[in-house]
């Protein structure tokens, strides 16, 4: 590979990179945007029913028992 070739291969893909980044910062954006003004597209649909109410846990140690 000549030293031309390898410079527009790094360019592609830091091209693709910057896409992508730009792309994600946009769609992030958005909606957040559309959630905050309270318009939900269909993904953000179930965002306030994400966080289940607090169950007791199983994983937790129980508290230390006086003797």
């Amino acid at each position: 590979m000549d030293t031309k070739s390898k410079k527009i291969l790094i360019g592609v893909l830091a091209g693709v990179v910057a896409l992508c980044m730009f792309f994600g910062i946009v769609g992030a954006t958005f909606r957040a945007g559309m959630m905050l003004s309270g318009r939900n597209v269909g993904y953000s649909r179930a965002v306030p029913q994400a966080v289940p109410p607090a169950a007791p846990q199983d994983d937790v140690l129980p508290a230390p028992q006086a003797p």
